[in-house]
């Protein structure tokens, strides 16, 4: 009986013993367990405390942009200057170029489609005029109707780096990416008659043609008791042609008795006498013609000569209103009438136009000439040339009745 109680006191000892250690290890274990709990909510107290960091970052950068790699803020539209182009571009927008760097006498580059019509020429000659004025040097090239030598033309022009180019009646959509080389390489250009509004150009000097073709075709309207069959002789390589004609339609699809049977394309150089042969085929094809318009003043001669050596009774209508015209109109009672363009304007304007240029000044993108029916009746005497009133009277010459 002793032996058993002793070993029953040793065995609690080792029980009590065991619990104890137990009781110890729960604790260690518990006190673990803690210590990891309070490590994983540092780690997420951190976290929240980094995502409230980014969120509030996030919110004070609302509203602005950041330009990181090819990206680049957006601005407003500014008006176009040398070298720059507008976003979009406007009849009634306006455009400061910067003061031109060079001093003194400035060579000016003018480059042509054709420069040997006699309307070009009148430009030329007075474009020469203004710039001897001011002791400019003027450069010029003749394309003859080849654009791949009005391209070239454009390509030497910048290569040398005139202070200025004038595009002389080229369309300027035809020629865009040498106009935009030239203003991005910090040359002004200007053109005359050349259409439409294209990067780098600074200002267009013309007419409104399609309004000269609408009140050209309202007079053939009026003329004929709006019943004619016309043909039409155009350049369809130019906006200006092109608009005029279309004013032209536009008034005739308003009268059904207004037929044009026939529109022939023509080839430049060599207007007049493609104008002529088209005519001739007219005459034939057709054995009744009232009336054939000429884009401008030579085609409708080039017409004239047909009509009049096949003896015909058909009426002549042309644009422009040169010297040659209005003799030919006081000759040939064929010749009706003309939408006289501002023949004594345009030369000098385009000028006038890099004169302020280079002062640094802003000036209208298009500069829009005046122009107005002129009868055979009232053709003005031999040597004078009223294109329109206002430039004739600057011009010290008498305007014509009415």
């Amino acid at each position: 009986m002793g032996e058993t109680g002793a070993g029953t006191k040793h065995g609690r000892r080792r029980q009590n013993g065991g619990e104890a250690m137990t009781r110890k290890t729960s604790s260690r274990s518990r006190r673990r367990r803690v210590g990891l709990y309070r490590a994983a909510w540092v780690v997420v107290l951190a976290g929240l405390l980094v995502f409230v960091l980014v969120l509030v970052t996030a919110c004070s950068n609302a509203g602005t942009s950041t330009t990181t790699g090819s990206e680049t803020p957006t601005t407003a539209a500014t008006p176009t200057t040398a070298g720059t182009e507008t976003t979009s571009v406007t009849e009634s927008s306006e455009t400061t170029a910067p003061t031109s760097a060079s001093t003194g006498p400035k060579t000016i580059g003018i480059i042509g489609q054709t420069l040997d019509s006699p309307s070009v020429g009148k430009f030329l000659v007075q474009s020469q005029g203004e710039a001897d004025k001011r002791g400019w040097k003027i450069l010029t090239a003749n394309g003859a109707g080849d654009m791949s030598k009005v391209a070239a033309a454009w390509q030497a022009y910048t290569s040398q780096k005139v202070d200025a180019i004038i595009n002389y009646i080229v369309d300027n959509t035809q020629i865009a990416p040498q106009i935009k080389a030239a203003a991005d390489a910090g040359i002004p250009v200007v053109s005359l008659y050349s259409g439409a509004l294209v990067p780098g150009l600074l200002q267009e000097v013309g007419g409104n043609d399609f309004a000269n073709g609408t009140i050209m075709g309202q007079y053939l309207v009026d003329y004929f008791g709006g019943e004619a069959k016309i043909v039409y002789l155009d350049w369809v390589d130019l906006l200006v042609t092109t608009a005029r004609y279309e004013g032209v339609k536009t008034v005739f699809s308003k009268y059904p008795g207004m037929e044009i049977l026939d529109v022939h394309a023509l080839k430049v150089p060599g207007q007049v006498e493609d104008a002529r042969t088209a005519m001739e085929a007219w005459l034939t094809k057709y054995p009744e013609i009232d009336a054939v318009i000429g884009g401008w003043d030579e085609p409708a001669m080039g017409a004239l000569r047909a009509i009049d050596a096949a003896g015909r009774d058909v009426k002549v209508f042309g644009f422009d209103g040169t010297n040659i015209e209005f003799q030919t109109m006081r000759d040939n009672e064929l010749y009706v009438a003309t939408m006289a363009t501002a023949q004594l304007c345009g030369g000098h304007a385009v000028i006038e136009a890099l004169d302020q240029i280079f002062a640094g000044e802003t000036i209208p993108r298009r500069v829009a000439l005046p122009a107005y029916m002129v009868t055979r009746e009232e053709a003005p005497a031999d040597g004078l040339t009223p294109e329109n009133k206002a430039c004739w009277e600057s011009a010290g010459q008498p305007t014509i009745p009415g």
